[in-house]
């Protein structure tokens, strides 16, 4: 979780430490946790031994703001699937060039995007894996881009032999 590319990956280990600490002691009894690793000095670590969860918890949500990641923004995920790459990729590259279409202007003014790029996992079940990444500060904004980024993908001849697919907030990136 420390160099995870899932934005949440910090949180999900300092919920984790949290819990497992709190599992040392019980009732009156109290307890100590020992955690080994690699990494104590990594950032994440210190501040949650040093200064508790609230503050983590503080700058995580700084973090997120200034990185305009949810809860401060929003995000979609838009995912390509075919057993040739170059397919995957193609059909997502189109979909980007739709996206800077100056008809779309108005809905991608503070749009944010990463990609196409390959899936964490870039083949699965002999299937090479592409995502889009978009974010937008306005969910309004971001669901009229997607739902005109979807009309457009349904007419587009080569999105019938290719599997794709939206995630609208993401809980991974992979």
């Amino acid at each position: 979780s420390l160099f995870s590319s899932d934005f949440r990956g910090p949180e999900k280990l300092a919920q984790l430490l949290v819990q497992t600490a709190g599992r040392a002691g019980r009732d009156q009894i109290p307890g100590t946790a020992v955690i080994q690793t690699y990494q104590a000095d990594h950032p994440t670590i210190e501040i949650l031994v040093t200064q508790g969860y609230n503050a983590f918890a503080a700058q995580e949500l700084t973090r997120r703001q200034q990185s305009g990641l949810p809860p401060a923004g929003h995000m979609a995920l838009f995912h390509a699937q075919a057993k040739d790459a170059t397919q995957a990729f193609a059909l997502l590259n189109w979909l980007s060039q739709q996206i800077q279409n100056p008809v779309l202007a108005p809905l991608t003014k503070a749009l944010l995007m990463f990609g196409p790029m390959p899936a964490f996992m870039a083949r699965k079940a002999n299937y090479y894996r592409a995502q889009l990444q978009l974010q937008h500060p306005n969910r309004s904004q971001l669901q009229q881009l997607l739902q005109q980024l979807c009309n457009l993908l349904d007419q587009h001849p080569a999105a019938r032999k290719i599997r794709w697919s939206l995630d609208i907030d993401p809980q991974e990136l992979g």
